[in-house]
């Protein structure tokens, strides 16, 4: 739904911008290593962007400097629509509070077009078996308290 959504988005700034945009190809800058969840948003959305706009969409991965070097190329890039950085807006964000000097202003050099997919993050932490067998101890003893377990089976 959101793909269907961006897509939709996307073809409408297109139609906005000019009957004959685009003339060329159109880079998508990743400022990720390749293999990763970015990479592969724009790896699989490049090849529908490509048939309907009649016009290859290169994706580049530029990883290096916390995603700076990628970033650097979309906001030095020329303002035509033919370069787009594929990236999470928490780049710009942690960028801008990291490092003293950008060599580009996170809120003036990018214009948002749209959102290409969101992300679930997911914390695993490895437990120690007396940690969990403390866990599980102080579990049973707030159910017997509360009279939630008797003989030995939950109520």
């Amino acid at each position: 739904m959101r793909l269907m959504l961006f897509l939709g988005m996307f073809l409408g700034l297109v139609a906005a911008h000019a009957q004959t945009f685009p003339t060329r190809a159109l880079r998508v800058i990743v400022p990720q290593p390749p293999g990763g969840g970015f990479d592969m948003v724009a790896r699989t959305l490049s090849e529908p962007f490509a048939t309907l706009l009649g016009q290859p969409v290169i994706v580049e991965n530029r990883p290096g400097g916390g995603t700076v070097v990628g970033t650097e190329i979309v906001a030095k890039a020329d303002a035509d629509g033919y370069t787009v950085l594929l990236g999470a807006s928490a780049n710009l964000v942690l960028s801008a509070g990291l490092y003293r000097k950008l060599p580009y202003n996170p809120k003036t050099d990018f214009t948002p077009v749209g959102i290409a997919a969101t992300f679930a993050g997911v914390r695993l932490v490895r437990i120690l078996p007396e940690v969990l067998f403390y866990r599980l101890v102080r579990t049973a003893l707030l159910l017997i308290s509360l009279k939630l377990v008797y003989d030995g089976f939950a109520a």
